[in-house]
């Protein structure tokens, strides 16, 4: 009956671990590992994952916190525990489970301090663990307006990411919409927490899901977004420089980088598609500028049209 749900729910727990788990102390395992992590900009991540955990009969369970996070609290069923709050070095804790409840909320919270340096960091959302196997998790990420994340390093993949049309991609344009279309897993929904209760106002919700653990490469990657519209002008004046110097040299060559540079708008995943996006741009006002001059003298009529068209940009 166990392994059943665990053919549903998860890749990562062993079907022995859930066969055995009616007998000797393996008496409890994990419906869902629920996280949610509120990053700031000074480089600091606070956790709270909830357990919602299935016990027959088990009377210990073990947490333990990762090292470089600092256990802030615990709560079973809602009711706070005493417990020693470990250093940056991490550690285990043992709990008693409720012997009257066959479903306990086990609710840990914990804190991590990351260097922000110029402007990009990491952290990793698997703030603790339970000795009980898991069925299932998931990690909603919680940033401020001037913060985006992004899963580069192969440990994490986005959930219920809307695939974005290639007006936004190229031009940074969405479609007006009416009040009442609101997609699901857009806005609105970004701001309801895992259980539907209002998360803090001014963040946005980022949901991902880890992947098997036989491919994790590291978490999420944090970024600032001042940092990537600097990325972003510096890859357009770049761009509008070096496009013309490839057309002098080759004929045809600015017309390719102009190619190239919008199929990579069109497919380098977010937030760094907004510096894709500069790199398009710039090479298009470099590819008019490679145009010969003679050329340029017949359309005159069309340079107030690319001034405005380039500053909007």
């Amino acid at each position: 009956r166990h392994t059943r749900y665990w053919r549903d729910w998860s890749s990562d727990v062993c079907s022995s671990d859930l066969a055995t788990s009616g007998v000797g102390e393996s008496q409890a395992w994990v419906w869902r590992e629920q996280t949610s992590c509120w990053c700031h900009e000074s480089g600091q991540t606070e956790c709270e994952t909830l357990f919602e955990i299935e016990n027959h009969g088990r009377e210990l369970v073990t947490v333990s916190v990762a090292r470089g996070r600092r256990l802030e609290g615990i709560e079973v069923d809602g009711v706070s525990v005493d417990c020693d709050r470990t250093g940056t070095a991490g550690g285990d804790t043992q709990l008693v489970l409720p012997a009257a409840n066959r479903r306990v909320k086990l609710l840990v919270r914990t804190i991590a301090d990351a260097d922000p340096g110029l402007g990009i960091w990491t952290i990793d959302p698997a703030a603790c663990a339970i000795d009980v196997p898991v069925l299932a998790r998931g990690v909603r990420l919680l940033v401020p307006p001037t913060l985006d994340a992004t899963s580069l390093f192969g440990g994490y993949r986005a959930a219920d990411v809307p695939r974005r049309s290639w007006l936004r991609r190229l031009f940074g344009a969405t479609l007006r919409t009416r009040p009442g279309d609101t997609a699901a897993g857009g806005p609105d929904a970004a701001a309801e927490g895992w259980d539907g209760e209002s998360i803090v106002e001014g963040f946005r919700g980022l949901s991902f899901v880890p992947v098997p653990a036989a491919s994790r490469g590291g978490g999420i990657a944090i970024v600032r977004r001042r940092l990537l519209g600097l990325l972003a002008v510096i890859a357009g004046l770049v761009a509008a420089a070096a496009t013309p110097a490839l057309g002098r040299r080759r004929s045809g060559a600015a017309v390719l980088a102009v190619a190239i540079a919008g199929l990579a708008a069109l497919w380098i995943p977010e937030p760094f598609d907004v510096v894709a996006r500069g790199l398009w741009w710039g090479s298009l006002v470099g590819g008019w500028l490679a145009v010969p001059q003679s050329s340029r003298r017949t359309s005159q009529r069309a340079t107030p049209a690319v001034a405005t068209v380039v500053l909007v940009a």
